[in-house]
């Protein structure tokens, strides 16, 4: 017999206590807690998006909603992508938000990135080509190559040994805070604060962090580009 700890479920996610451990007999709060969030067996080892758009069709079965399973490598992969109002991308391949804002800068398509850094949920910019700033029209994150050999060896090596945690009360509130400006954009209500940086929320110490991201004429992506009169929020 096993049951999780809500104690152990949140310093590291899958620890359980088994008879003849110390805590053998569950607290009222943690009884609470394995009724309010059961174990969904079918869910472990199955695709993140057939997990997801099974979940969204239990909520709603009237969305109608179009899987695609399909590992994105190189621009071919991204035109088979079918036009929408807005792309959101959670992703942390090397080089895939360059490969996204070119395609997206290219095609037109608005999209916007969540993601996070440690412990600081993250999300942003909200791409809208010829109207913001693109993902590359300034210096958002580290290259994967500086140009010092010494240092990039480093950090590969550093990169190889250390993966970043992710924990649900990060990624929670990048999800939620991306999702309302992905609701006043399309609904054309409020003030999206996605537009022009990228914004950061310090989960630690709840402060809030920003990079601007203003358009620049001279951005190898989207300089070329000419100022459009989409709508902005």
């Amino acid at each position: 017999m096993r049951w999780y700890r809500e104690s152990d479920v949140r310093q590291s996610g899958h620890c359980w206590s088994r008879p003849g451990d110390p805590c053998r007999q569950r607290s009222h709060r943690e009884k609470q807690f394995d009724e309010t969030i059961p174990v969904h067996r079918g869910r472990v080892g199955r695709p993140k998006c057939e997990v997801l758009a099974r979940e969204l069709r239990s909520r709603n079965s009237a969305v109608e909603i179009s899987l695609m399973q399909r590992r994105i490598i190189n621009r071919a992969d991204l035109d088979t992508l079918t036009k929408a109002d807005l792309i959101v991308l959670s992703a942390d391949s090397p080089g895939i938000t360059e490969l996204v804002n070119a395609h997206c800068v290219t095609t037109g398509q608005v999209w916007l990135n969540v993601c996070y850094v440690n412990d600081i949920a993250v999300w942003g910019p909200l791409v809208i080509p010829g109207v913001t700033g693109c993902w590359a029209c300034q210096r958002l994150t580290a290259r994967d190559s500086s140009g010092n050999t010494e240092l990039d060896i480093l950090v590969s090596r550093i990169n190889s040994r250390y993966q970043s945690p992710s924990h649900g009360s990060t990624n929670m509130p990048a999800a939620a805070l991306a999702s309302l400006d992905v609701l006043k954009y399309l609904g054309g209500f409020g003030s999206v604060q996605s537009l022009n940086r990228k914004v950061g929320l310090w989960t630690h110490e709840l402060r809030l962090d920003e990079q601007s991201s203003p358009r620049n004429p001279e951005c190898p992506a989207s300089g070329s580009i000419r100022a459009s009169s989409k709508r902005s929020v």
